[in-house]
This record gives structure tokens, C-alpha cells and sequence, in this order.
């Protein structure tokens, strides 16, 4: 089993987990014009289990007391390679088209004049990943793997497959690291079991076996309503507290039309359960136009539940802050599911400035994702500022499904704010969680949906102090025209929660308003058409 090459990290705004590519990762070209380097050459030959010379792509990455040392060099297999004299490590992954058989193969090779190193797959062991008891009949084992060399995953080799023709070639360098994971899925895309770990030095069988008692169960829910596209995947990556070979490694268990659910069953340790939205239509049709994880430490015999693309969207984290006498705000977090972290694009958004009645700034922009997009204005004057955003989920190329959640909204910031000292808008964010909806986002006719009003006022900068702000009120509203008209529903405050009790309609849908009032601001956010009537 072979798959082609596969780029899939997060590319929304947080972009924390790494793109994986089948092949290499990350290959750094080098080009190595000295006199030394020009009198010494490596050359690898790569031979398939059918003793066949195979052509493949060698990765070599430079080595110092086992280190990587950041020089990482490509190559053709049989073709010779110039460097510098060192220590090298070799990494391969022999693919051989004639029997579709894989083989990780790495060596640690020290270069003076001309050296050459055949890597032999037939010497090659077969990679066995076992549960103690099997998971029943109709589910299909696979591999991820990836070898590393030197602490270091820039120069990395990777490559998928199944029991049977997926193979390593042992060896003992403590300068080579070796990570993989195996899946086994049922037929419907419904249920999985997912197992993780990472050795120094390369192993060949392994034979490694986990108990099912040691595993952890992880329900995944991926709805449909809010997303720029109703076509989703949901996948899984290892987590380590350092990246590792084990880190870049990627499953994607299902890839279909939401609504769905799946349920994992994993190993103890740090995953990120992770979603993808394509694009179905418009001038970017198959595009990834949004990332989502949930990143979380799973423990033997424990189970968690997570929900993709449940309503609200609304803005989140971002807050206007003071800083060198300007105003700044990041208008690109304006529509995110407020129960995961990443991000989605597209948007318009308008964004406006006013100091006592006068309009002071103004800038219209579309985003795409991927990076900040920084509104800024210099500040003059001491007093109460109001900041307009009105934003819509829109961009050039993309065609929104009709009925889409989510699909507008309003912010305002009203607060008092002066240019002599860095300082955090004295204000909060609203992000509203409405419970008990189904797979569609869609609540029961004529039914009452209780909504978690969550307050929320995150760090922009460790060069901004972010004091606490002691709430006086919140205040929320439902319309069911479209926000027409607005209707004040009951807000319950318990504790630290506060949520509002909001009466529904026959048929239609809702839009959710709420203001957060404190003695030196308030902020009022509104999301147009936040969820459906069933």
C-alpha cells in the first residue's frame, strides 16, 4: 500500500503541528561549492527485497558527537553526493514499485574521499504492532512511520503502509531515532484503534504488543452547520513534550460529509485529535480552507468525549491593546468554534474607530488565514474609544452553502484608553456555547436552549499587562428575524458560569447577542443565524 505525497499540519493562525509529507520532511538544500568538500563524495546504492537496484530519494544530515548539525543535504540513490568530510547520517526509504514493499533504512556513515554505502532492504525486518486481544473481525491494520537522525526532524524520511510489506532494517546508532504508529479501522469509518511510540536507534520487528485494557477511548462528534464546508476529515497525531520522530507522524481515520462520529481507542500519552475542512466549490474547490485540534493527555481505561464545528462561532482571543501610542487589533479571529483551536478562514471585515463621535480610522480587508491581520491607529488622546468590527464569512473563490451557521456577526468595544501606556482594552469577549443541540446544530421546536455565556479575556503580548477585570454584568438577547428585532432572555449567574436560558422558535434560526459590562468598558458581540431549528 502506497499513498502519495500528503501535506496536512495546521495552517490556520496557530499553526502548531507540522505539515507530513510520505517521502522527507522539510529537506533544506545545500550547496556545497569548497575546495574540501569537492575532494570528498558519499554515494548510496539502494537495493529492493528483490535484490534489484531501486532509484529513491536519500536524505543526509550531518552529524557532530551524535548531534545534528543543521547542514541537511538530497540526493538520487547511485548518484554521488559532494561534502564536506564528516559524519553523516544516511536515511532511505526504499519503495519498491515491484512488490509495493517499504523499507526504513538509516546508517551513520563517516565521509573522507569517495565512500559508498549499499542499503539493503532484504535485510530488512518486518515492523509487528500488535493489541493483545484483536479488535474483531473487519478492521485493517496500517503503519505510519519515520526515522530521524540526531535529535533533529528537518531531514526526516516517513513513509505508510500494511503488515506484510512494511519493513526496517535494524541498527544500533543512538544517533538514529525511530517513531511510529499503527491504526487499525473498521470498514464504515467508525471505530479505530490508534498506538504510539518511539525508539533510539532503528529496530526492525519491534514486536511490540499493548494491552486494549492500557488503551483510552476518545469520542469525536464532527457536525455540520458552521463550517465553510460540510466535506471534513478527522485525524490523529502523537504529541511529545519535545518534537520528535513520533510527532510529525499523522492518521487521518475518516474523510467524509458531516455529520459523522468515530470513536478512538489510543495510547496513554498526548494526542491531538485533529479536523480539516475542503473546500466543495468556487475557484478553490479542494482546498484545506480550515484547521482544528484539540490537544489533549489521554490516561489507560479513561474516556473523552470532543465536538468539530459546533456552534457558536464568534471572535475569540483577540482584544484591542495599546502599544507605542497605537491602537492594534488582530481582525483574523473573528469566526472560530469556540469549544476547539484553530481557525478557518474567510472573512471581510470592516473595522472602525471612534473617539468622542468622530471617526478616527477605518480599514476594510479580506482574510485568508495563515497570518495576523493587524488593524492599527495612533492614539492622541485620553478617554472613551468605541471600536466597530462588522465581519462576514466571505472571500473571492468561495462559494458558501446556503444555510451556512455562523455566517456574520457584529463586535464593539467601548472602552477608555489613553497612548501614554502600554495597556490590554479593560474588556472581554463573549463566546457562546449553545447545549444540547444534534448533529446539525439544530435545536428542538418550540424548545428552551440552555446557552454557556463564557467570558473571555486572554494575554495578547507579554509586553501588555492583562490585569483582571471584575464583572458587573452580562446581558444577552435572541432574534429570530434575522437581527431585526431582539428579545432580552434570562441570564443565570452560578459560580464562574453564567449562562442564558433562550426560547426557540417553530422553525428558523437563532442569533445570539450578549454584552460583558465592567466598570471601565463593555463589549457587545453578535452572531447572526448562531444555530437551527430541527
Amino acid at each position: 500500500m502506497r499513498r502519495g505525497t500528503l501535506e496536512h499540519g495546521v495552517r490556520g493562525k496557530l499553526g502548531k503541528l507540522a505539515a507530513v509529507c510520505t517521502v522527507a520532511a522539510s529537506i533544506i538544500a545545500i550547496s556545497v561549492t569548497s575546495a574540501s568538500a569537492a575532494t570528498n563524495s558519499l554515494t548510496v546504492t539502494t537495493l529492493g527485497r528483490n535484490g534489484v537496484a531501486v532509484s529513491t530519494s536519500v536524505n543526509v544530515t550531518g552529524l557532530s558527537h551524535g548531534v545534528a548539525t543543521g547542514s541537511t543535504y538530497t540526493v538520487r540513490s547511485g548518484k554521488a553526493l559532494a561534502l564536506p568530510a564528516g559524519t553523516y547520517a544516511v536515511l532511505v526509504d526504499i519503495w519498491n514499485p515491484a512488490d509495493s514493499t517499504d523499507t526504513l533504512a538509516g546508517s551513520v556513515v563517516a565521509v573522507s574521499g569517495a565512500k559508498s554505502v549499499t542499503l539493503d532492504a532484504r535485510q530488512g525486518k518486518a515492523l509487528q504492532v500488535s493489541l493483545d486481544t484483536s479488535p474483531g473481525a473487519g478492521y485493517r491494520q496500517s503503519f505510519d512511520a519515520r526515522i530521524c537522525a540526531g535529535g533533529m526532524t528537518s531531514g526526516s524520511v516517513a513513509a505508510y503502509g500494511a503488515p506484510g510489506s512494511f519493513f526496517v532494517i535494524p541498527n544500533s546508532s543512538t544517533s538514529l531515532q525511530f517513531g511510529y504508529m499503527s491504526v487499525w479501522e473498521n470498514s464504515v469509518n467508525t471505530d479505530a484503534f490508534a498506538v504510539s511510540g518511539e525508539t533510539t536507534g532503528l529496530p526492525g520487528a519491534l514486536n511490540k504488543v499493548f494491552p486494549r485494557s492500557s488503551l483510552a477511548t476518545w469520542n469525536a462528534t464532527v457536525r455540520r452547520g458552521p463550517a465553510g464546508s460540510p466535506w471534513n476529515d478527522l485525524a490523529l497525531q502523537p504529541v511529545t513534550a519535545n518534537v520528535t520522530c513520533s510527532d510529525e507522524l499523522f492518521h487521518e481515520l475518516n474523510s467524509a460529509f458531516s455529520p459523522y462520529a468515530l470513536s478512538a481507542h489510543v495510547s496513554p500519552g498526548t494526542w491531538s485529535l485533529r479536523s480539516d475542512t475542503f473546500a466543495m466549490n468556487g475557484a478553490i474547490s479542494g482546498y484545506d480552507i480550515g484547521s482544528w485540534y484539540r490537544e489533549r493527555t489521554v490516561t489507560a481505561g479513561a474516556t473523552y468525549s470532543q465536538t468539530f464545528y459546533g456552534s457558536t462561532w464568534g471572535p475569540t482571543f483577540s482584544l484591542p491593546y495599546v502599544w507605542r501610542n497605537t491602537l492594534w487589533f488582530d481582525t483574523s479571529w473573528l469566526f472560530n468554534d469556540p469549544s476547539v483551536s484553530g481557525s478557518e478562514c474567510c472573512e471581510e471585515t470592516t473595522a472602525t474607530l471612534s473617539f468622542g463621535g468622530k471617526v478616527i480610522a477605518t480599514q476594510h480587508r479580506y482574510d485568508y488565514g495563515g497570518t495576523s491581520q493587524l488593524f492599527s491607529a495612533k492614539l492622541t488622546s485620553t478617554g472613551w474609544y468605541t471600536f466597530d468590527l462588522t465581519n462576514e464569512r466571505e472571500y473571492p473563490g468561495i462559494i458558501y452553502l446556503p444555510g451556512t451557521l455562523s455566517g456574520s456577526g457584529t463586535v464593539r468595544f467601548h472602552f477608555r484608553a489613553g497612548p501614554a501606556a502600554a495597556q490590554l482594552a479593560p474588556v472581554y469577549l463573549t463566546r457562546f456555547v449553545p447545549n444540547g443541540l444534534n448533529a446539525y446544530n439544530q435545536a428542538a421546536p418550540n424548545s428552551t436552549t440552555t446557552v454557556s455565556l463564557i467570558p473571555d479575556r486572554q494575554s495578547q503580548s507579554p509586553d501588555i499587562p492583562t490585569p483582571s477585570l471584575a464583572i458587573t454584568s452580562i446581558k444577552a438577547w435572541a432574534s429570530y428575524d434575522y437581527g431585526v428585532t431582539w428579545h432580552a432572555v434570562t441570564v443565570t449567574h452560578a459560580g464562574t458560569k453564567w449562562t442564558a436560558a433562550v426560547p426557540n422558535p417553530a422553525v428558523g434560526k437563532v442569533s445570539l447577542r450578549a454584552t460583558i459590562t465592567n466598570a471601565n468598558g463593555d463589549t457587545t458581540v453578535t452572531i447572526l443565524k448562531a444555530y437551527g431549528i430541527a
